[in-house]
């Protein structure tokens, strides 16, 4: 019996295990790949292959890649000023690659085209499209309003009207799906508010863990005063969280620091400009692009993750739990997520109490196991391995 096809579009290879979204697709690919046969087309070339586990889950991979380079940015800034566009969302497709879906959906019967993400979504078809189902990584209208409120002068008036532009394209998108995967309830509620969506349509399929990943890791000993804090530097979100952190959370633990209570480690993907900034503090040491976060997480005794903006869910708090890292987070770092302050996590929003809490679980060796077992226990639920039924089921019951 010939099994339903689907065709899967994304930004970048999902392969790349180092940011949320690429992890993200990549599961939602091999859930995905249990009922229906898969054809990947990725708007990136890479010359990294992918792994067996996802190449075997393909049915066929196409990589063409986007406009780049100086070419590409002045291409972008230019599609950004076309009517019904946003600079979050222009110029990130080749015509090569709206072609290539076009032959598709013309050759083949699909029961569906996934649209991982809003800049991707101008490569559907103009003829026979699919149905459609949308990927919904964040509320990004949410997102993108969220981080506009805490910018200042001509950028946030800036960020604002982009963001009332991403709100009319994303509205557009979800109001056309047949189904929209969400990371969280939240994250529905979001959309039916600001983007008009029919929660009929909507199902959570949250971010997760390859927990399995993590086990050795939480088996290791921590460095005593080791603080991590990790992500992609490179998104704004994480900038402005980390800025804030290190302008109004450091100076509250400058004695901790000089006595040696805790030591900040930066890991994740930045420029030398942002390793520059970082190491111009006291005790912070930044780790610029690590080939595997196990080992910063191997070495930090809690994660912080000092978010001011957010939509979707954080999956380095996921990961950090998997690990059997405490976590020290904002109710915005914490959103979407199920869990109870002072158990699975500690959360404090004031710069005063966010140090308070640092230095409460790195003294109270009881309250570190508390956290860390209750943080063990919860992320049982969100192993992709489980999430795969749930994406399975839920596109088997509308496809």
């Amino acid at each position: 019996m010939t099994r339903p096809r689907i065709l899967f579009l994304c930004l970048e290879a999902p392969w790349h295990l180092n940011a949320g979204a690429l992890i993200r697709n990549y599961w939602m690919v091999i859930g995905l790949a249990r009922r229906f046969d898969v054809d990947v087309v990725i708007s990136e070339r890479t010359p990294v292959p992918p792994s067996p586990e996802f190449a075997a889950a393909c049915a066929t991979i196409a990589q063409i890649q986007a406009p780049s380079g100086v070419l590409g940015r002045i291409g972008r800034a230019a599609a950004s000023l076309a009517p019904g566009e946003s600079f979050f969302t222009a110029g990130q497709v080749s015509s090569s690659l709206i072609r290539h879906v076009q032959r598709l959906v013309d050759e083949r019967d699909y029961a569906a085209i996934h649209v991982d993400d809003l800049p991707i979504r101008c490569a559907l078809p103009r003829r026979n499209c699919p149905p459609i189902v949308y990927a919904s990584h964040n509320c990004e209208y949410a997102l993108f309003h969220r981080r506009a409120e805490i910018e200042t002068g001509p950028l946030r008036a800036l960020a604002l009207f982009d963001a009332e532009r991403v709100r009319r394209i994303e509205s557009e998108l979800a109001q056309r799906a047949v189904l929209i995967t969400a990371c969280s309830e939240d994250d529905i509620r979001d959309l039916v508010e600001f983007c008009g969506m029919d929660a009929r349509h909507a199902v959570v399929v949250p971010n997760g863990v390859d927990v399995a990943r993590y086990a050795e890791v939480a088996n290791r000993q921590s460095e005593p005063s080791t603080i991590l804090i990790s992500g992609s530097m490179d998104w704004r979100p994480n900038q402005q969280g980390l800025r804030w952190f290190m302008a109004d959370v450091l100076p509250k633990l400058a004695q901790a620091v000089q006595d040696g209570v805790c030591t900040i480690r930066v890991a994740g993907r930045m420029n030398a400009e942002l390793v520059r900034e970082l190491g111009a503090y006291p005790g912070v040491t930044p780790s610029p692009n690590p080939a595997d976060m196990r080992d910063e997480l191997a070495r930090a005794r809690i994660v912080v993750a000092p978010i001011l903006a957010s939509s979707g869910t954080r999956l380095r708090i996921l990961e950090a739990w998997a690990a059997g890292r405490p976590v020290v987070t904002t109710p915005a770092g914490a959103f979407g997520l199920e869990y109870r302050d002072g158990d699975e996590l500690l959360c404090a929003q004031e710069p005063g109490a966010f140090a308070d809490a640092i230095l409460r679980i790195l003294r109270d060796a009881p309250l570190w196991e508390h956290v860390r077992g209750c943080a063990t226990a919860r992320v049982a639920q969100y192993d992709w391995r489980r999430i795969c039924d749930t994406i399975e089921s839920s596109h088997a019951a509308v496809l």
